[in-house]
């Protein structure tokens, strides 16, 4: 008997730009209807002994905006995730009520629902001994997940913003024959502020950090930006 511990949610960087994938309660929080698309590959030309890709490839779609009939905003996301013989395809679909005025800024309480279908080719595993009975049926096993998430976004447009939010509550989980999986619990903390250069104010300073935990291992990652004209923008990560 074996038990494995790995990271489950998808792994991205540039994290400032991608509230909405972590935190349901950014639902609306800007004026007009906000679409974002990443992408990431890592380990780009990994294969195997038999020529087969195993490289990490994630990418992401989510959309969001306010919705006035129901005081608050809705929202989107659409990933697919990809690593060695297994495949997700995760939808999210978020739900925030929002308060105006609150402190001078904006105050998102959101709760979303996912579906995550997740894939493994079991055929592709190379056992080490060919009666292995785990490995024996050699086939793609499938199932569907669903869970929820929550989260709260408060920001003052332009200035400050900060967000904190749990993804898989539920910690459902999933059986796929030869093996069985549980979706842990996640915790996300992210800030940020942008300070306009006195003598130059088209120049904005945008320092800002990332935690994520999983109560096993936790993540920081630090950003500072500069922003230019709300153009151009460059910066390091850490």
């Amino acid at each position: 008997y074996v038990l494995s511990y790995a990271q489950q949610e998808a792994q991205f960087s540039q994290n400032m730009y991608n509230q909405m994938a972590i935190n349901p309660g950014v639902a609306g929080s800007t004026k007009s209807i906000c679409a974002t698309a990443f992408a990431r590959q890592q380990w780009v030309g990994f294969k195997d002994i038999d020529g087969n890709k195993g490289a990490p490839q994630t990418y992401l779609l989510t959309v969001h905006g306010p919705v006035k009939a129901i005081k608050g905003g809705l929202g989107l996301g659409i990933m697919s995730d990809k690593l060695g013989f297994e495949n997700n395809l995760g939808v999210k679909l978020s739900y925030a009520y929002r308060l105006e005025n609150v402190w001078k800024g904006n105050l998102g309480v959101g709760l979303n629902v996912g579906f995550l279908n997740k894939s493994v080719d079991f055929g592709k595993f190379k056992p080490i001994q060919d009666d292995d009975p785990l490995l024996k049926e050699k086939s793609v096993q499938k199932d569907m997940l669903t869970d929820l998430g929550l989260g709260i976004y408060y920001s003052i447009p332009d200035k400050i913003y900060f967000g904190a939010s749990t993804s898989q509550m539920l910690q459902s989980k999933g059986n796929f024959g030869v093996a069985d999986i549980t979706l842990r619990r996640h915790y996300y903390i992210t800030a940020g502020y942008s300070y306009k250069l006195p003598d130059n104010p088209s120049i904005l300073l945008e320092p800002s950090f990332f935690i994520k935990s999983d109560g096993a291992s936790t993540q920081f990652d630090f950003n500072a930006l500069v922003e230019y004209n709300k153009k151009f923008w460059g910066g390091l990560s850490y």
